[in-house]
């Protein structure tokens, strides 16, 4: 790709990679994209990743989109000592069930950033991250090299994350858990208390955690990101600020973006009843007979969007 360039609200689906990003291109955003499917089968292991990044100059943004799915990671900032990974803001992507798609056994890590050569000026902000059992890495902040300076912050990862091999590093905010385990964050920088600034949480959580991301590139879209650790049938979402009185629009499952609507109709200012059944992915091109992994009824992702009168 060349720099500065910007892909948004595209639906990327069945390639080697979702987008290979190179730092011969300088800057640019991926913006409100749903990346799925992406890689393929090995007799190793599953490759290809939702999105693979590397960059020397200026800021890439990753921001906002719905990664699952894939034959391997979902955001894959790394390279080897001879590559660049400097200068990624990564901001309100949800990253589950990656890897999947080569079988439910095969997950891999949500967002990783880091290689064989030293990282800097990375941004990890308002991200979050599931996998069906809870196994797979949430974040990988860090790799071989020993590197410069990221901040990770607001974040909702859950599964086990690792922050390894950094000068400077500003974690705050955070909700690190692991239902099924020991919350498995670590080893952050000596003197670096990550209890004190941080929400760690051991065992299952319960309630309900709703997120609505609005879209800045076309008005009354949104992505509403759900936990529902009580595995309610169906939870309730505010679309105030959103949506206007009166306006159409409709809901979907990022898992089925081309699929019928859930929820559809005209906002009445009251919070949306969403069903939080067991939507699953498409199967991938080439293995028909492949059911994925099921998010809910306790992790789901919702696409709402305007509708014509």
């Amino acid at each position: 790709m060349g720099g500065h360039l910007a892909f948004i609200n595209l639906v990327v689906h069945d390639g080697s990679n979702g987008f290979g990003w190179w730092s011969s291109g300088e800057g640019g955003e991926l913006y409100g994209c749903i990346i799925y499917n992406n890689g393929w089968d090995a007799p190793d292991r599953g490759h290809g990743h939702a999105i693979y990044a590397q960059n020397r100059t200026g800021t890439k943004r990753i921001v906002d989109c719905v990664l699952f799915n894939q034959f391997c990671y979902g955001i894959h900032a790394y390279g080897s000592s001879r590559a660049f990974i400097n200068g990624f803001h990564l901001e309100g992507n949800a990253s589950f069930n990656n890897g999947a798609a080569k079988s439910a056994q095969s997950l891999a890590p949500g967002i990783l950033v880091g290689g064989g050569s030293p990282s800097e000026r990375i941004v990890v902000r308002d991200n979050f991250t599931y996998s069906t059992g809870h196994r797979a890495t949430a974040l990988q902040l860090g790799y071989g090299a020993d590197n410069k300076d990221a901040v990770v912050t607001g974040n909702y990862f859950v599964g086990p994350s690792t922050l390894t091999k950094w000068e400077r590093l500003e974690v705050t905010g955070n909700t690190f858990i692991a239902p099924d385990g020991p919350v498995g964050v670590g080893p952050p920088p000596e003197g670096l208390d990550l209890a004190a600034s941080n929400t760690l949480i051991r065992g299952r959580p319960t309630g309900t955690k709703v997120f609505v991301r609005p879209n800045r590139y076309e008005p009354g879209r949104a992505h509403v990101i759900v936990y529902n650790w009580d595995r309610r049938s169906e939870v309730e979402v505010n679309l105030e600020g959103l949506l206007k009185t009166g306006a159409a629009y409709r809901l979907v499952s990022a898992q089925d973006f081309f699929g019928n609507p859930i929820v559809a109709g005209r906002y009445d200012g009251k919070p949306v009843r969403v069903p939080m059944t067991e939507y699953r992915a498409p199967a991938p091109v080439g293995k028909p007979d492949y059911v994925p992994p099921a998010t809910g009824p306790e992790f789901n992702v919702f696409v709402v969007l305007p509708q014509a009168p």
